[in-house]
């Protein structure tokens, strides 16, 4: 879908009251619209075009001609457009131009806005038409524009195809762009625009796009206009009798009248559309200039005559234009009636239906209803004053024509009259500050006065209704509930208690609205409680109120704390004189500080214990210590931590040293220690530093592992145990490896570890486990509290559980479960289902050789599944050939799987007479967009054995583990027999061998791959540098001895003797 973005200038003046009169409802067609600015964004492949800033409002009428821009919901679905000539406005619904899409984005533009808004993007003086293409798709839609100015400033219509570089693309040139029909629209630099220079219309032009090796197409459908009409509303414009005419004092006034222009839309391949307004998109001229003068879309009588009104500028050359005739003539009309109308809002509404979903072409009848609401302070509007002729006429007259609107003096109170300078209408009503209701229809006066003579040409009135809602309660709050004396320590770091506090009050009235009133003359404040009575001293007021800054204040000079509160009253707001509403606001010191030493490091609940007596740790030697907090507690008994702020003292700080609120204890004996907060000091805390040994009397272990409690990494890869070991006097040491104590006390001095399964992960004696190999069996992790000359006491220990599962490095094979046990325990005659893992890394994985080996008479290899990362791309698995292997071949030219990916799953028949049985694999061959391997090496993570029982017991399993091991030894020496016996085919030819290293393997099989889809050099210029030999291993299934002309499996153009197919390719690979 394309979107162009188009338009004309919305009329900046017209007669409102000759639009109201005559033409408040009609028929009017409706068009689908959208307001978008294409982009053409480069992707990998393709160019996707994509739509932003859909536009969606409703544009209803105020009583001053201003738009007010109401927001369609997100999924409203169609709207309609119509042209309607009220003063300085167009009506514009947007839509979109699918009935089955919904409305994604809503914007907004201003009314004082011409067009920079988000709606109209760049041109302010575009305006989009559009309408839904006979197809399901949406086709662009684009009406010419009638200008209306010189060609010099003509706008065009345009849409610009923004190339945009995509996040992982770069694109070489920037987008071109070219167009089929010159006539009917121009392309430059990916702009497509429509102007005066083009003369027709076209259902289809299409418009070309190329950025770099990226091209598309966009078709666009162009209307151009065929003929044009204008309408007047009056044809004879009539003096008006007891006016003359603006700066002649000796000529009469004559009448106005509204100006307009409809359009037929067509071209090639197009059904004509007529009756389309387009007043707002034309420039209008008189060809007698004496007789009449045109502005904007309103015509004015000068003189008695005949005057024709004309397109002028850049639209006199779009289409046949029909000329509008008038007549200027001396006959009278009177004023027969003079009204004011004070408006608030207006309401669009549809005469037949109130939906809104109509296909393009329907007609509907629209209405507009002016309405007014005042209903609170500060409601009003613009006011009109019109005037209805003798001849059925009607006529806005402003101030600047003699318009005098005032207020009558019985409703003084209720509504105020001044310039209105925001909306087209010249003067506006208001209901004022302390304002009350009122209904008269005589509450405007008007008057046209003459403005040569001063006389009244005619007086009239204005109805106007005001109904307030009385006000019921008002609500004061103070922005902080606590204020405080800017010298009192109270107001410093960090407690920093304000020395002032705002204050708001709303008042609420009977309709449920409120009223912000804090700043409002009528709202007085006052402090009614904690002035005198609390001071200790006549005159030292606690607290006073400022009303012009609407705040609460302590006075510096106050010696006492306590409550106070403001009250807000309201004596000058008529209704409101008996509503109060009150605050308190607490004026607090500080009172005293607080000093309080816990254990440190500290742990869950430690805050509260206190910590007074420092011993020895275990076996360690070592002191225990402690952390101070110091609290400031305030007049109103609130409290607040400044323990950062504080500043701290010990009685001897060779015995008892501080490191910031940190006690270190070096020498027995009885200290004591305070701090102090702002030149204010909190009482002594006494601290005992004794010899005796805080023993360990519990050990818990807290350690973190990888799911299902696994130790999970590489060969090799450390872990710091995490445990907490309880002390005899109640304290508590969490992390003794790696917390904040193991600074200051060595690890084995608290704990001492072990582990019954060393060879799989061992424990040093700093906590530090070490995973070395999978294991069979969960591995168990002791820790035993020091023993020492210190301790005689009990030495309690903890273990831990945890499963040793190796995981894959680069290039390495891992067999198993990744979590959890590396294989599941099994029972006799069961079956046990093994997934086979590979960790590439970054590479890419493409050709991989890997050999299963274990004991036949434990284990059977039943079958043999392709992992889903592989399921794409070539693999073969050979079962029990020999019966103690299973070998996993895949071959690819290049693929995109990398990271960890399981290649396939072999599912394995248990049998009886075993406890333990290895289970290990070993690479063969591997190639991957970073390395290629062709010697066999062992897998480190796909290494282990796998148990029978589930109820085994480690000390009867040892002899069968040694077995097992035996047995991955044999295998390994059987495999390295093959390796042998694969060099030394390296003396001859070897059948099979298409890369011609000397052996037969999974390297050939690519190879054959790459020979017979002509990948990159194997293709006819490459196969003469290839032996007789390794051309006939091209072809396995022996088609060369065939007929010499039988190439129907061959890639185009092969003709040697020996032909490469993809069917030799899938039988290598199953050899």
């Amino acid at each position: 879908l394309v979107e162009l973005h188009l338009g004309g200038t919305a009329c900046s003046s017209g007669n409102l009251a000759s639009s109201f009169s005559t033409r408040t409802s009609g028929s009017f067609t409706t068009a689908k619209e959208q307001a978008a600015v294409l982009r053409v964004i480069v992707r990998t492949s393709q160019i996707h075009h994509d739509r932003h800033g859909i536009s969606a409002q409703y544009l209803v009428v105020d009583g001053s001609g201003r738009p007010q821009w109401e927001d369609l919901a997100a999924g409203s679905r169609l709207g309609v457009r119509a042209q309607v000539e009220l003063a300085g406005l167009e009506v514009q619904m947007v839509v979109t131009n699918d009935e089955s899409a919904t409305i994604t984005s809503i914007c907004d533009l201003p009314a004082s806005d011409t067009g920079s808004g988000d709606c109209l993007y760049d041109d302010a003086e575009l305006l989009s038409w559009f309408s839904t293409s006979a197809s399901s798709s949406a086709s662009l839609e684009v009406k010419a524009v009638y200008s209306g100015v010189t060609a010099a400033k003509s706008p065009a219509m345009s849409v610009v195809l923004a190339a945009e570089v995509g996040v992982e693309d770069t694109v070489a040139a920037a987008a071109a762009c070219t167009i089929t029909s010159a006539a009917v629209a121009s392309v430059s630099d990916c702009v497509v625009a429509v102007g005066e220079e083009h003369t027709a219309g076209a259902d289809a032009v299409e418009v070309a796009v190329q950025a770099g090796p990226h091209s598309s197409s966009v078709t666009l459908r162009v209307w151009f206009p065929q003929d044009v009409s204008i309408w007047v509303i009056d044809a004879e414009l009539n003096a008006i009798a007891g006016a003359s005419q603006v700066g002649s004092c000796t000529q009469p006034r004559f009448q106005s009248t509204a100006v307009g222009a409809n359009a037929t839309f067509g071209g090639a391949g197009l059904t004509s559309v007529s009756g389309l307004d387009v007043s707002c998109m034309v420039e209008f001229a008189s060809r007698n200039s004496t007789v009449l003068e045109v502005d904007g879309t309103t015509a004015h009588g000068l003189s008695a005559g005949q005057a024709e009104i004309y397109l002028s500028g850049g639209a006199a050359a779009l289409g046949a234009a029909g000329e509008a005739r008038l007549a200027v003539v001396e006959s009278e009309v009177t004023v027969q009636h003079l009204s004011g109308v004070l408006a608030t809002g207006a309401r669009w509404d549809a005469v037949e239906s109130s939906s809104v979903s109509l296909d393009a072409g329907t007609q509907l009848a629209l209405r507009v209803t002016l309405e007014q609401a005042l209903t609170k302070e500060g409601d009003g509007g613009p006011i009109f004053t019109y005037a209805q002729f003798s001849d059925l006429m009607v006529a806005e007259v402003k101030q600047a024509q003699g318009a005098v609107v005032t207020v009558h003096p019985d409703f003084a109170a209720c509504l105020e009259v001044s310039d209105d300078t925001e909306s087209s209408a010249d003067v506006k009503g208001v209901v004022p500050s302390g304002g009350e209701s009122g209904s008269s229809s005589a509450m405007l006066l008007v008057a046209w006065k003459d403005e040569c003579t001063g006389a009244d040409i005619t007086t009239g009135i204005g109805e106007v209704t005001v109904s307030l809602s009385p006000p019921v309660s008002a609500v004061i709050t103070a922005e902080h509930s606590q204020i405080a004396r800017p010298s009192d320590p109270a107001a410093a770091n960090p407690i920093s208690t304000p020395a002032w506090s705002a204050l708001t009050v709303v008042m609420t009235y009977a309709d449920g609205t409120t009223k912000d009133l804090t700043k409002d003359s009528r709202t007085r404040l006052s402090v009614v409680s904690g002035k005198g009575a609390l001071a200790t001293r006549a005159g030292a007021h606690l607290l006073t109120v400022n009303s012009t800054t609407a705040s609460a204040t302590a006075i510096e000079n106050a010696t006492d704390f306590g409550s106070g509160t403001v009250m807000a009253t309201f004596p000058g707001y008529k209704g409101a004189e008996a509503i109060t509403a009150s605050v308190a606001v607490e004026i607090v010191g500080l009172d005293h500080l607080t000093l309080f030493t816990s254990p440190y490091p500290p742990y869950s609940g430690s805050s509260t214990v206190a910590e007074t007596m420092l011993s020895v740790v275990h076996c360690s030697g070592a002191y225990q210590r402690a952390t101070m907090t110091l609290t400031a507690t305030l007049t109103d008994l609130s409290t607040r931590e400044v323990t950062s702020t504080g500043e701290y003292t010990s009685s001897s700080s060779s015995g008892l040293g501080l490191r910031g609120t940190e006690l270190v204890a070096a020498v027995p004996g009885e200290y004591t220690v305070a701090g102090a907060f702002e030149g204010v000091s909190s009482s002594h805390v006494a601290i005992t530093v004794t010899d005796d040994v805080a023993f360990i009397t519990s050990v818990q272990h807290t350690t973190s592992w990888d799911a299902d409690a696994t130790f999970h990494g590489y060969q090799n890869e450390t872990r710091a145990l995490q445990l907490s070991v309880g002390l005899s006097d109640g304290a508590l040491l969490t992390d003794v490896v790696g917390g904040i104590q193991s600074g200051w006390i060595a690890v084995h001095e608290l704990l001492a570890f072990t582990s019954d399964s060393p060879a799989s992960i061992t424990v040093d004696s700093s906590g530090a486990a070490a995973l070395l190999a999978n294991h069979y069996d969960t591995v168990g992790l002791a820790a035993q509290a020091a023993n020492c000359s210190a301790v005689s006491e009990a030495l309690p220990s903890a273990e831990d559980t945890v499963k040793a599962n190796l995981a894959p490095r680069v290039n390495d094979v891992d067999l198993g479960n990744e979590y959890g046990l590396q294989f599941d325990v099994v029972t006799a005659e069961s079956h046990i289902e093994v997934p086979v893992w590979i960790e590439t890394g970054s590479a890419t994985l493409n050709v991989f050789d890997i050999l299963l080996t274990f004991d036949p008479s434990h284990l059977e290899a039943t079958s043999c599944s392709v992992g889903s990362a592989w399921s794409s791309y070539g693999f073969t698995c050979t079962l029990s050939d020999p019966a103690e292997e299973v070998l996993i071949t895949g071959v690819e030219i290049s693929t995109d799987v990398q990271g960890l990916v399981q290649l396939a799953t072999v599912r394995f028949k248990v049998h009886a007479g075993f406890t333990l049985t290895a289970l290990s694999a070993t690479v063969q061959g591997l190639q991957t967009s970073k390395t290629e391997v062709s010697s066999s090496y062992g897998a480190v993570a796909g290494r282990g054995l796998v148990a029978q029982s589930a109820r085994h017991r480690r000390r009867h399993l040892q002899h069968w583990r040694q077995a097992a091991e035996d047995a991955v030894t044999v295998q390994a020496h059987r495999q390295r027999q093959r390796q042998e016996r694969r060099v030394l085919q390296n003396v001859g030819e070897v059948f099979g061998d298409v890369n011609g290293d000397g052996v037969f393997d999974t390297f050939d099989t690519q190879a054959l791959k790459k020979w017979a889809t002509g990948y990159p050099g194997y293709g006819m210029d490459e196969v003469g540098s290839l032996s007789a030999f390794q051309r006939q291993q091209l072809d396995p299934t022996l088609d060369y001895l065939s007929a010499a002309d039988d190439v129907s499996n061959c890639p185009t153009g092969w003709d040697a003797d020996a032909e490469p197919e993809i069917s030799g390719g899938e039988m290598t690979m199953s050899v």
